[in-house]
This record gives C-alpha cells, structure tokens and sequence, in this order.
C-alpha cells in the first residue's frame, strides 16, 4: 500500500503535466540541490516535505501533507559571478511560472485531499542566482486529509 503522501505526490506531477501548465516533473524523495547539479532546462521536483497530525475531534485526526515543488533553471552559461541585469526578464518569466504553479493549486482537490495551504518561499534564491546563475524557487502546497 502507497502513503498518502506519496499518492498525492504522484498526483500533484500529474496535475503540473496537464493544460494549462503542460510541465514536466518529477517525483522525489530526495531531490539533489547541490549548486553544481543544475542540468540544463527547466527542472520541475515534488517532494515530500511533512505530515502533520492534529485532533479534528475525538475520533477523528487532521493529517496535513506538505510537498515543496522545486522549480529550476540555469540561467546563461557562464560560471561565476552572474551579469544579473542581464538575466532580469528570464528571472521575471519564470517567477510569472512559479505564481502561476501556486495560482492553480489553490482551492485544488488532490486524491480527495483538499489543498488548504499554498506558499511560494523563496521566491527567488539569491544564493543560487548570484553563485551559480541558476534560478531556483519552492511552492509548497499542504493538503489536508480527515481520517
């Protein structure tokens, strides 16, 4: 039998692949962050992030999954220091991306699991933008189970 987290997980990769987002993504446990592991495109990464347990009343428990869904990209080719002038509309185009990953995931159900929380943190790393040149931004979305 599959976690519920990870059924939500799958499912959550399968709703970034459908219109109107169309992206390719991935799911995994433990997805490689490392500055120098960027490949080359755009990179789209569910992974489970927590469950939280709460008592709804007597009988019945509250289980609220975290994912955290990575979304980056290697901007330009050059190591080093980034000419971020240079790469304010890329940046712009893919935080557009990002709001638009968070916008429909609102008020979303996912295999029966209403989506009760959704934030964007951060919403562009600066570490990653100024060390590597690489774009990096988590949406995290909570679901909320009544069992």
């Amino acid at each position: 039998m599959t976690s519920a987290i990870v059924q939500i997980g799958t499912a959550l990769v399968a709703m970034l692949a459908a219109p109107p987002l169309e992206l390719t993504a991935t799911f995994r446990f433990a997805p490689e962050t490392a500055l120098n592991t960027t490949p080359p495109g755009l990179e789209v990464i569910v992974s489970p992030a927590s469950i939280e347990f709460t008592a709804a009343d007597r009988s019945t428990t509250f289980r609220d999954h975290r994912l955290w869904i990575l979304v980056r990209r290697k901007l330009g080719t050059d190591p080093g220091p980034p000419a971020l002038d240079g790469y304010e509309e890329q940046v712009a185009e893919l935080v557009d991306l990002v709001e638009r990953i968070a916008d429909s995931l609102h008020r979303a159900v996912i295999t029966g699991a209403p989506v009760t929380d959704v934030g964007i943190d951060p919403v562009v790393d600066r570490m990653h933008l100024r060390e590597q040149n690489q774009f990096v931004s988590i949406v995290s979305v909570t679901c909320r189970q009544r069992k």
